[in-house]
């Protein structure tokens, strides 16, 4: 990768990766290549371990954006899902403050 460099960062949930990933698979079948191991590999996690939809996943990020937590931390959330208050309170731990009775919403979102 000479010369390449990264332009701009954002985080994603799975399910938008694989979103992408389809997408470049696509590209790839129309030119009757091919995917590279690389694409294979990564399509393959992020179709086991997507736990939700796109379409869900922009739903929670909206929810989830009113407790002004970071971005990164509201992918981690929503690609982990976590079931309980403490696995959440780990996820949070000194990267969101976030009152004690949030939680449980936070939950709630997450665990529609």
């Amino acid at each position: 990768m000479i010369g390449k460099s990264i332009l701009n960062e954002k985080p994603i949930t799975n399910a938008e990766a694989k979103r992408y990933l389809s997408e470049f698979e696509e590209q790839y079948k129309k030119k009757e290549k091919a995917i590279g191991y690389e694409l294979e590999q990564s399509l393959k996690h992020t179709t086991k371990f997507s736990k939700v939809t796109e379409k869900e996943a922009k739903e929670m990020k909206k929810a989830l954006h009113e407790f002004k937590i970071p971005e990164k931390v509201i992918v981690e959330l929503i690609n982990i899902k976590p079931q309980t208050q403490d696995l959440v309170k780990s996820i949070l731990f000194k990267r969101a403050e976030v009152k004690e009775d949030d939680i449980d919403k936070i939950l709630k979102i997450l665990n529609k």
